[in-house]
């Protein structure tokens, strides 16, 4: 059995989400107020809020709704931590890991566009009054751009991965692994159907040496 704190309240959360950046070393970070949410907007789209973590946007720390009072400051502190990392502190290394990954891709892709359609015959056709201009090298172009972007997608899933990784070492540094591991343990608790991505997350922490 856990030990049973009292839930946190918005204020609570506050205080913490603001003495902690200091604390871990994160830079240019305020958070001013905190809101329980499922899904907050993202450009034209919405992202869910994880149990175990939480979102930043501007000076608002956004928590999953089904986790309101669930859990105690203390609980929340190195789910918080290690979101903080994740998002502010590992930013210049995504940064980095980004450019060094995507600009080859793009100047080679640039690139096929200039030498690959001429290694191929231009043909025109014409029907019903109008007309056409094909090169294969083009098609294989085309196909080429989609399998890059599928590539990119699952690259940008893998490598959101090793960060959520790196984050919770760094977490496990200031906090201890039997912090985050019990906290984790309580969200399983909260929200049970999360259970498989958080006990994963939790196996990943176990290994770490």
């Amino acid at each position: 059995m856990f030990e049973t704190r009292p839930a946190a309240d918005d204020d609570a959360m506050v205080s913490l989400a603001t003495g902690l950046p200091s604390q871990l070393g994160v830079l240019d970070m305020r958070i001013s107020s905190v809101d329980w949410k499922s899904l907050i907007p993202q450009g034209r789209a919405f992202i869910g809020v994880p149990p175990d973590g939480c979102v930043f946007r501007n000076q608002t720390m956004y928590l999953a709704a089904n986790m309101e009072g669930k859990l105690s400051a203390n609980d929340w502190k190195p789910l918080i931590a290690s979101a903080m990392i994740n998002y502010r502190k590992l930013r210049p290394q995504k940064k980095r890991l980004a450019l060094a990954m995507a600009m080859p891709v793009i100047f080679t892709y640039v690139a096929s566009w200039i030498f690959l359609p001429p290694l191929f015959p231009t043909t025109h056709s014409c029907a019903n009054g109008q007309c056409a201009i094909q090169n294969l090298g083009w098609f294989i172009l085309a196909f080429g751009g989609i399998a890059i972007f599928v590539a990119m997608i699952i690259v940008g899933v893998i490598m959101t991965q090793k960060f959520r990784v790196l984050s919770d070492m760094e977490t496990v540094h200031y906090f201890g692994k039997s912090s985050l591991t019990s906290s984790l343990q309580k969200v399983i608790q909260a929200s049970p159907g999360d259970t498989l991505n958080v006990q994963r997350r939790i196996d990943k922490i176990e290994r770490m040496s």
